[in-house]
């Protein structure tokens, strides 16, 4: 199966999620999306929160990587009323994703199979140009994730793997039958 260090496959992040959305100053009635965009923070980050900004009740953590101007931007867009919280590199993912109702990511990258691990619906938006687009295809084929084309059908997809209970489960299985 993917690689993924042993703490989001056997270890204590579900356990975590209130510790971890505590200290982030998260309540349980929100729903907390982790946006990521590997170490480079490329991709449609911006039209990404805007989209689940729409929602009052959405909150995006985004992890804007190694991208200094996009973490500035983001930073900037928050301030001026935005909400959510943005980091640049982190360390420790295993607690934001303990905080994660789910993750939306555009490259099914490392991010992508941690959630898997730790048992978190994975939502794929916005796809990077090669690899990105084509691991959101295989992916959403297996079952593994779902694959938004659309600001709306992201902000559905996003609902639908946070309250319907048997699709939640279906996308967790399916994920964690590959570790």
């Amino acid at each position: 199966g993917p690689i993924v260090r042993p703490e989001f496959q056997h270890g204590p992040v579900a356990a975590n999620r209130a510790a971890a959305r505590l200290a982030l100053g998260l309540s349980e009635d929100l729903c907390c999306a982790v946006v990521v965009a590997g170490s480079w923070g490329v991709g449609d980050i911006m039209g990404t929160v805007q989209a689940l900004q729409s929602e009052p009740d959405i909150v995006p953590v985004v992890v804007a990587g190694r991208n200094r101007k996009l973490r500035e931007s983001l930073l900037s867009h928050y301030s001026a009323g935005g909400r959510g919280l943005v980091f640049g590199w982190v360390d420790e993912m295993e607690r934001l994703i303990a905080a994660a109702d789910v993750v939306v990511e555009n490259a099914g990258g490392l991010t992508a199979m941690e959630a898997m691990a730790a048992a978190v619906p994975v939502v794929t938006y916005s796809p990077i140009a090669g690899h990105g687009r084509a691991n959101a295809a295989e992916m959403a084929t297996a079952g593994v994730s779902l694959y938004a084309r659309a600001p709306a059908e992201l902000v559905s997809h996003v609902r639908s793997v946070t309250s319907n209970i048997s699709l939640r489960r279906s996308i967790i299985t399916a994920g964690r039958v590959m570790f």
